[in-house]
């Protein structure tokens, strides 16, 4: 692959838009996974504790 300063600017410029793009996406989905996944495993431990007094 030719180094990116011999890049021409179109291309320069999709690859930082595609890059300004993405990375916010990525972050906002791993954000979100985590919380939901954080949430479910609390609601979980809960939902047990919950079982094992009724017992």
């Amino acid at each position: 692959m030719k180094p990116f300063r011999n890049i021409s600017i179109r291309k320069k410029i999709l690859v930082s838009m595609l890059a300004f793009t993405l990375i916010p996406i990525i972050l906002v989905s791993a954000a979100a996974t985590t919380i939901t996944y954080k949430t479910m495993r609390d609601q979980l431990i809960y939902d047990h504790r919950m079982s094992s007094g009724w017992l």
